[in-house]
C-alpha cells in the first residue's frame, strides 16, 4: 500500500468496485480478450487493416474513456451491435471463483455495488465466474451512464443519487488512475489499484494507491469487520 494524497477516515456508506482488472488480476487475459473484441469490430466495421484498427481503439479510448464514444461520435457506429461483439465471450474460461476476494466481501462493512463501463450482463457473469455475485447490491453498467461512463462524472453523481448517499461516502476502487482521479475531483473518497505498481510516489490526485484489492482490509480496516 503506497499513500496517495492522505488517509480515508469514515463515513463510507458504499463502495463502488470497477470490475475488469479490479477484482481479478490482468494477467487472466479477459480484458485482453475484450480488447481483441474490440479491434475485431472497428476492423469489421470501418475497414481497417489489423494494426490501424487497434491504434484507433487506444486512441479513442484515451480521448473518451470508453473506444464506444469516438466510433459512435465519428463514424456514426451502433452502441448496441458495439456491445453485442465486444462482450461475446465466457468469462468463465479466463477466471474462477475467488475464496479469498468473497471474504473480504462479505467482511465489507458498507453497500457494495459494481461500477463499470461495461455492460450489466457481462459483469453479472463474470461476478458469477468469481462466485461472489450474491455480495454486490447492484451493478451501476454503461447503460445506466446513458453510454457516457467513467471518467465523465454525470455517472459518478448519478450513481451516488441512485444510493442516496452523499459524494463524500461513495468510495471508488478502480484500476485506472484517471477513473479514481474523476471521483476524487468530485470529493469522493478513492483508491487506485496499480496492479503493476506504476504509480509515482506520492500520487496526489488519488487518496490511497494498493498493488491489489486484497489489501483493502490493510488499508480501510474500519470497513471490516
Amino acid at each position: 500500500m503506497r499513500i496517495g494524497r492522505g488517509p480515508l477516515s469514515a463515513p463510507i456508506g458504499a463502495v463502488l468496485f470497477d470490475l475488469d482488472c479490479t477484482l481479478y488480476p490482468p494477467e487472466c487475459g479477459l480484458l485482453a480478450e475484450i480488447d481483441r473484441n474490440i479491434t475485431q469490430f472497428i476492423e469489421h466495421h470501418l475497414s481497417l487493416p489489423h494494426d490501424e484498427a487497434d491504434a484507433l481503439r487506444r486512441a479513442y479510448f484515451d480521448e473518451f474513456g470508453t473506444t464506444i464514444r469516438g466510433l459512435h461520435g465519428y463514424h456514426g457506429s451502433s452502441v448496441v451491435d458495439y456491445y453485442a461483439a465486444v462482450y461475446d465471450l465466457d468469462p468463465f474460461q479466463y477466471v474462477s471463483a475467488d475464496p479469498r476476494l468473497a471474504d473480504l466481501l462479505g467482511r465489507l462493512q458498507a453497500t457494495r455495488a459494481i461500477f463499470t463501463n461495461g455492460t450489466a450482463p457481462y459483469a453479472q457473469r463474470v461476478l458469477e465466474a468469481l462466485g461472489v455475485a450474491d455480495l454486490f447490491v447492484g451493478i451501476f453498467d454503461i447503460v445506466f451512464a446513458g453510454y457516457d461512463g467513467k471518467p465523465n462524472e454525470s455517472f459518478y453523481r448519478a450513481v451516488a443519487e441512485e444510493l442516496r448517499l452523499p459524494l463524500d461516502q461513495c468510495l471508488v476502487v478502480d484500476d485506472l488512475r484517471r477513473n479514481v482521479a474523476a471521483g476524487c475531483r468530485l470529493g469522493m473518497p478513492g483508491i487506485w489499484v496499480d496492479w503493476y505498481q506504476t504509480a509515482p510516489c506520492p500520487c496526489n490526485d488519488v487518496d490511497l494507491v494498493l498493488r491489489s484489492v486484497y489489501e483493502l482490509p490493510e488499508a480501510v480496516p474500519w470497513l471490516f469487520s
